[in-house]
């Protein structure tokens, strides 16, 4: 539907300024609302059928912690949180049910630390390909992004 509104004179001469105003204030509103950024993506390539790990800097440019629950992808059947842990020399990898983004901060997933595990592939991949990964958040919202996929030896 298409409305025709006179520019000129009348009670709608400003009737386009409002209704621009407004489209600022909604996109902005909504772009403001977003201050959590997923930055430095990536997922070392592991081959064959063996699980892959995703890394990446969760980036909250808000006034209020962020508190991360799950993350999904679909390429494959199962992604979770986990943290590599060292005890007594020994290394290994714990679940992680959630993690807080701190207000004004970033949480990092690298290699050694808090990293995704991406398990059952749903396809075959390469170095240079790229998937996609959402992120999801104890108040419902999510956001997606791209992983690039680097050898093993990139960091």
């Amino acid at each position: 539907m298409i409305f025709f509104l006179p520019m000129r004179g009348g009670p709608y001469k400003n009737l386009h300024q409002v209704l621009y105003a407004v489209l600022l204030l909604v996109t902005g509103a909504a772009h403001a609302g977003n201050a959590l950024t997923i930055e430095e993506p990536w997922v070392r390539f592991i081959p064959g059928d063996r699980p892959m790990a995703g890394y990446f800097v969760l980036d909250n440019r808000g006034d209020k912690g962020r508190r991360l629950v799950k993350a999904s992808s679909p390429a494959f059947g199962a992604v979770h949180m986990h943290k590599t842990v060292d005890e007594n020399g020994l290394k290994s990898m714990r679940p992680v049910e959630a993690l807080v983004v701190p207000a004004r901060g970033q949480l990092e997933f690298e290699p050694g630390g808090y990293h995704l595990m991406l398990m059952k592939r749903q396809q075959d991949f390469e170095v240079g390909d790229e998937l996609s990964i959402r992120l999801e958040f104890d108040d419902g919202s999510r956001i997606s992004t791209l992983f690039t996929i680097k050898p093993s030896w990139q960091e």
